[in-house]
């Protein structure tokens, strides 16, 4: 059996282990003071009375009661475009669980419109182009006859 009274590595490093304790705890100590005169020291340099700081505060408070309705219209604004887009969501989900009949049908039916459109408008850009070739002639015979009538008075 060994002695504990005749080993002194046990003594040791409890010794050791006590000293880095206190050492920690000290040190700990001394950080926490530090940090508080900084604080004390950091409060005595700013020497704002109380009422210079509420003032402040107050313009402060008064600025961002200016700028809450400018906030709240925006806000506004993007929650009807949302709500826009939530309708244009939900039309476009209807659309989508349409059967494949009634989609085709609606293709031919966005088809025929458009095709009918562009014929028509087609037409009237024809006609359009005919009537000004004719003004152009109707207007440049007697023209030319003019210019030549005043072109022979002047010889």
């Amino acid at each position: 059996m060994v002695s504990i009274v005749g080993s002194w590595q046990p003594v040791v490093g409890i010794g050791l282990g006590a000293f880095l304790v206190v050492w920690v705890a000290a040190d700990l100590r001394g950080e926490f003071l530090r940090g508080k005169r900084e604080g004390e020291r950091q409060f005595a340099e700013q020497g704002q009375p109380l009422v210079r700081r509420l003032t402040e505060l107050q313009g402060q408070l008064q600025e961002s009661a200016i700028l809450l309705p400018a906030l709240q219209a925006e806000l506004e604004l993007r929650s009807a475009a949302l709500a826009r887009l939530k309708a244009d969501a939900e039309q476009y989900d209807m659309l989508a669980t349409l059967k494949r009949g009634e989609a085709e049908a609606v293709q031919r039916l966005v088809e025929q419109t458009v095709t009918r459109g562009l014929s028509e408008t087609s037409r009237a850009s024809r006609r359009e182009q005919v009537r000004f070739f004719c003004y152009g002639l109707l207007a440049s015979v007697p023209l030319g006859l003019l210019v030549n009538a005043l072109f022979e008075w002047m010889k």
